[in-house]
């Protein structure tokens, strides 16, 4: 069941309940948020859009681009696609839908895309790939939960995230 706008009810819920967690999740405040405001570099008197999304978002990125002021950048975000490969297997070129319940009993489905077609997608859109981050968990993760940070220290986190520049 969908409201007015198409929206799925539990999405609401998961963003707000997301919102919470993002403060002092482990992945959120100490891997995957920190990399991205690196990326993002300094941006006061900016405006900056935090917003989740993941592959198959053509149509977005084109906007985006449209609206891109002259000389800003988007950083994304998303699930590194060989970690979701090695939990989901299969064949990693294959795009699928997978659906999956979190903590907190969200429902969650979202799309397994090779890393090819996330790059291809931002081509498609007009976007240049400026940088490209592996996030690794910042030292504070140590005193948080010292087997997750050490084993992250050294291993794919999971996340990947790009800064893009409008190409020519």
């Amino acid at each position: 069941m969908t409201d007015q706008v198409g929206r799925e009810p539990q999405y609401d819920v998961f963003a707000d309940e997301f919102l919470d967690h993002a403060e002092d999740g482990f992945y959120n405040a100490y891997v995957d948020r920190p990399a991205c405001l690196g990326l993002l570099g300094e941006v006061a008197g900016r405006r900056v859009l935090d917003a989740a999304c993941g592959p198959g978002l053509y149509a977005a990125l084109r906007e985006l681009r449209r609206v891109l002021r002259p000389g800003g950048a988007l950083v994304i975000s998303r699930p590194h696609p060989t970690g979701d490969w090695l939990r989901h297997q299969g064949n990693y070129f294959d795009l699928r839908v997978i659906e999956e319940i979190w903590r907190r009993d969200w429902q969650v489905r979202y799309w397994l895309a090779p890393l090819e077609t996330t790059c291809a997608e931002f081509a498609e859109a007009g976007f240049l790939i400026e940088r490209l981050l592996e996030p690794r968990p910042l030292p504070a993760a140590a005193t948080v939960d010292p087997a997750r940070y050490h084993r992250l220290a050294s291993e794919p986190t999971g996340f990947i995230a790009f800064r893009l520049r409008p190409g020519p």
